[in-house]
């Protein structure tokens, strides 16, 4: 059980604080970008940072570093991802920005366990004995998003935003659904700013996401 909840948390941390900025640039532009990270449940909550660069607005490569509070992942997490945009917004006006994410993880886990073991031969009584294992996870996720423009208020433009992924390990596979609203405006002479408040839905855990971006 334990295991099992190690295995659920890895693939939970890992989806909602994937970001990326290709779906706020057109088409053609270049651009850069950072974000802080934020992802809080029932069980565990992570924190993280992100460094991204965008060619030509249809490409994305980013590296997530992400550390849990949950006592298990004793390093932070490292993540190269790669963002493929299938359709953007700008090339029909009813047509969604539809981006698709692969990400690969591999990361130590500690898990300790308590086993009875006898205190004597031929065993009369027992004695609890703490045992801990470090074992190596690969995570592979595939993601799908799409982001639609709706709308301006002021300075400010909103954007829906739906989601689903698999994560798999050599364990087990994972589904996760989530969905949130992209906030943006443009600084003065300045970068983006876009802040993403979210949910997602995996197995037993409902998790809240956040993230602040800056795009350059």
């Amino acid at each position: 059980m334990k295991h099992l909840f190690v295995v659920l948390l890895c693939h939970i941390i890992f989806t909602s604080l994937m970001v990326a900025q290709g779906e706020y640039i057109s088409r053609g532009t270049n651009a850069y970008s950072g974000s802080l990270l934020m992802q809080t449940n029932s069980e565990a909550t992570a924190y993280g940072f992100q460094a991204g660069y965008s060619y030509k607005g249809f490409l994305d490569a980013g590296l997530t570093f992400i550390k849990a509070n949950a006592g298990d992942f004793k390093n932070g997490i490292l993540s190269p991802s790669m963002t493929y945009y299938i359709v953007k917004q700008e090339d029909d006006l009813h047509a969604p920005t539809v981006g698709v994410t692969f990400s690969y993880r591999h990361y130590p886990s500690t898990n300790t366990s308590a086993v009875a073991e006898p205190d004597s031969i031929p065993a009369i009584s027992y004695y609890t004995k703490n045992i801990t294992t470090t074992q190596t996870l690969d995570a592979y996720i595939f993601d799908v998003t799409a982001h639609k423009r709706i709308g301006y208020w002021n300075v400010f433009f909103f954007q829906p935003m739906l989601g689903g992924g698999i994560s798999m390990t050599r364990a087990d596979w994972n589904v996760c659904l989530r969905g949130g609203l992209e906030i943006g405006t443009r600084m003065v002479h300045g970068p983006l700013l876009v802040l993403v408040p979210s949910l997602e839905y995996q197995s037993t855990f409902t998790s809240f996401a956040l993230n602040l971006q800056v795009v350059f």
